[in-house]
């Protein structure tokens, strides 16, 4: 476990609540005139309105959980290729460091956790005994869709908000009211694909072709892609191959294709 905490100064807006706070204080100590009164003035209770007290902002905890597998690299032995398999998950957490670098520029404090979920779903058993995690006030990763399904009762049950940030999962899929998805699901993708085509294709003069290999990963972004161009771009032909070389064996000269291909 890695442990970042940024501790920055407050801004200096808040001296202006200072300012403001002193004004409102001299003016309720001013004297104050009261005109006589000739009749008796009926008193009239005022309830006394209870101001909900706003805890200060002063740090919050993150945990980051990134799949390192650092228990499968021997730093004495592992060569090149070894350790670039770990290149995704290290890019990925000095992302999430220059995000909280840059928010702690407005004056927030962040206590940063890192924990290698080692893309196992036992790892994650084991952390979620830690402590640094349970204290969490928010959790990015895991990073791949089981994982993140994995998170589910422990993100309910724990009452924190779980971040998936790179699935392209329906939220649907992980019936998790705490889960915050980051990136757009596979049908805004291919309704985002099959548009783009439509602007810069005629379909008088191309044929869109899906590579499909008719996995079940592969139908979830083919089915979403053949709807949407049968229902908003009817007029385009839509041909289906399992193989970037069956499409080549059926190309027709001089004709241009739109190629997708969703093997996943």
């Amino acid at each position: 476990m890695i442990s970042v905490q940024n501790h920055q100064q407050l801004l200096s807006g808040n001296k202006y609540w200072i300012i403001i706070c002193l004004i409102g204080l001299f003016a309720s100590c001013s004297p104050k005139v009261v005109p006589p009164v000739s009749k008796p003035v009926k008193e009239v209770k005022k309830e006394a309105k209870e101001e909900k007290v706003v805890k200060k902002f002063t740090e919050a905890g993150i945990s980051l959980l990134v799949p390192f597998k650092l228990n499968q690299l021997d730093l004495n032995t592992a060569n090149k290729v070894q350790l670039e398999r770990a290149d995704m998950a290290i890019d990925f957490y000095q992302g999430v460091k220059l995000g909280i670098d840059s928010a702690a520029t407005f004056g927030l404090n962040f206590k940063l956790n890192v924990f290698d979920t080692k893309d196992e779903n036992s790892q994650l058993s084991t952390l979620f005994k830690k402590e640094g995690l349970k204290n969490s006030n928010l959790i990015i990763g895991p990073v791949f869709p089981d994982g993140v399904k994995y998170m589910t009762n422990y993100a309910i049950e724990n009452d924190v908000a779980v971040v998936s940030p790179l699935a392209a999962s329906k939220p649907s899929d992980f019936n998790n009211p705490k889960l915050i998805s980051i990136v757009n699901n596979i049908d805004q993708h291919a309704i985002k694909i099959a548009d783009y085509i439509a602007r810069h294709y005629q379909s008088n003069t191309a044929i869109v072709v899906l590579i499909n290999p008719k996995k079940s990963a592969d139908e979830q972004f083919a089915a979403p892609l053949r709807d949407r161009f049968k229902q908003n771009h009817p007029s385009f032909v839509v041909q289906e191959f399992t193989s970037a070389y069956a499409f080549e064996t059926r190309m027709i000269k001089g004709k241009k294709y739109a190629l997708v291909d969703l093997f996943v």
